[in-house]
């Protein structure tokens, strides 16, 4: 194995002159051994998180942070559960997960909540509405999309469902009561990085022999009922409540 190097210790341009080095027996280049490393860690990660999604779509990751990740816990997901799966996938990598326990630091102070309220521009609002709201604004392709969460249903371009997230969000200043002040903050969303296309793609799958009732979802294979989730995306919902006996035709799709 040999590595290329730079003559001298400064940049040259493109007439730069560059010589061979040969390393040193059981040397190895450990810039290169790094960016290998890196990238089957992505790869690793990028395999467990697409698993993730499609296994525990109930599950909602926070944040990733160097090699793995953060998830909201959630009452319907055993976490040993999850771990033994995701173990189960890795194996072929020779690697292994854990839980770590989130440790919060003693001089760690929350932004109160009046502070999240007192927007002072229409970019503040909207990065308040993101931080009480995660997940519920996205965009999909051209589309504006907004969950609603007292239906369980995606809404496109729904000015409607926006509004009432500010109005929850901003109950005290003009952003959640002032119509005009609302509009400007909704033209913003187009600036949402990124095109979230994907999410979408995603969120049908699991759908699948579920219904979306006006006070939860049913899940016709496994006979259970569950809340509204914003990692679902239903067409349409049925207009009551979810029944106590199944009623005759009742088909899934």
């Amino acid at each position: 194995m040999v590595r290329i190097i730079k003559e001298g210790g400064g940049w040259r341009g493109p007439g730069e002159q560059r010589r061979v080095v040969p390393l040193k027996e059981g040397k190895y280049d450990r810039t290169l051994m790094s960016y290998i490393l890196q990238g089957e860690e992505m790869r690793v990660m990028a395999d467990v998180l697409d698993l993730m999604a499609k296994t525990f779509p109930e599950l909602d990751i926070q944040a990733y942070i160097y090699d793995g990740f953060m998830v909201r816990q959630s009452d319907g997901v055993e976490p040993e559960y999850v771990l033994g799966k995701i173990n189960s996938w890795v194996e072929e990598y020779e690697v292994e997960f854990c839980i770590k326990p989130f440790e919060c630091p003693d001089d760690f102070e929350p932004a109160p909540e009046q502070e999240l309220k007192a927007a002072e521009s229409d970019v503040d609002a909207l990065r308040a509405l993101l931080f009480k709201c995660p997940d519920y604004v996205k965009m999909n392709g051209p589309t504006k999309m907004v969950y609603d969460e007292s239906t369980g249903l995606w809404r496109a371009d729904s000015f409607g469902t926006f509004a009432k997230l500010l109005m929850k969000v901003h109950p005290d200043n003009a952003y959640g009561q002032s119509a005009s002040q609302m509009e400007n903050v909704w033209k913003l969303v187009v600036t949402l990085p990124p095109d979230e296309c994907e999410f979408f793609i995603e969120a049908r799958r699991p759908a699948k022999g579920k219904l979306l009732f006006r006070d939860g979802i049913f899940d016709k294979l496994t006979d259970t009922m569950r809340g509204f989730t914003h990692t679902i995306l239903f067409a349409h919902a049925v207009p009551h409540d979810i029944p106590t006996s199944e009623p005759l035709g009742l088909n899934t799709g």
